[in-house]
């Protein structure tokens, strides 16, 4: 799949010549991860397009695309890894090349008073440990995986193995995995660097993971075939690649793309 970093103007302006356009209705499907700064993205873009009346909906980027492929409307889809968006592409749900917009990291969130005395990174994979991470098939969980296979070589070959050994349960989105942290009902998880200071406020510690274990997370967002809403949803993404748009994701603690 090729990937575009900015706009998608030639295969637009092209649907718009077909025809297609529409009222002020317009549906984002959008990766959990990114609930906060689109949230406050909607409230500016609403500013700015006061004709625009824009709803989420919000989960794990595979059950996004699932649903999209199921037969629900939406204009926008958001994934929050590349392979949920070429699964969205091979089923011919997109309109155009998908755009990077975002991107993340991850870190090892510790619940509030490390019962588990965890210490550092070679420390997950110690016995009797509770754990949750994400589902192999949600792009959190793929991230996952491919961190600790990159952790195996510097801890040992069975070390994702002995991790995976104290996982106590497998979540279908980011915010759930960040929320057993939080509740206290696991001692430890890897989750996106960008909950990490919700986390913190709620009295977890946080290891950071050096960038010879970072996975390469990157966002991504496309126009999808069957909306209505073509130029108020091109509006959207433009928005979201906007000056405006990178400092809310960074305010968030993603890394832009600009």
């Amino acid at each position: 799949m090729r990937l575009a970093v900015l706009g998608l103007n030639a295969v637009l302006l092209a649907a718009v010549a077909a025809g297609w356009g529409g009222g002020g209705d317009l549906t984002v499907f959008a990766a959990a991860s990114l609930r906060g700064p689109l949230e406050e993205i909607a409230l500016a873009f609403e500013e700015k397009h006061p004709d625009v009346d824009l709803s989420f909906n919000f989960a794990g980027s595979q059950r996004l695309r699932f649903q999209l492929e199921q037969g629900a409307e939406a204009s926008v889809f958001v994934s929050a890894d590349e392979r949920q968006m070429q699964l969205a592409q091979d089923a011919e749900l997109l309109v155009g090349e998908p755009v990077v917009f975002a991107r993340n990291r991850l870190v090892v969130a510790v619940a509030g008073g490390n019962p588990g005395d965890i210490q550092t990174l070679e420390g997950l994979a110690a016995s009797g440990l509770r754990l949750v991470w994400a589902d192999q098939g949600v792009p959190l969980g793929a991230y996952t995986r491919q961190a600790l296979a990159a952790m195996s070589e510097t801890f040992g070959a069975d070390f994702a193995q002995r991790v995976e050994a104290n996982v106590v349960s497998q979540e279908e989105n980011a915010e759930a995995v960040a929320g057993k942290v939080e509740l206290g009902e696991a001692d430890a998880a890897i989750v996106y660097e960008t909950d990490s200071p919700r986390l913190r406020r709620e009295g977890a510690t946080v290891i950071p993971i050096p960038d010879a274990y970072q996975p390469d997370i990157r966002y991504l967002v496309a126009l999808l075939s069957g909306t209505g809403n073509l130029e108020r949803a091109r509006a959207f993404i433009d928005f979201l690649l906007s000056e405006r748009g990178q400092r809310i994701f960074v305010k968030y603690g993603f890394l832009g793309v600009q």
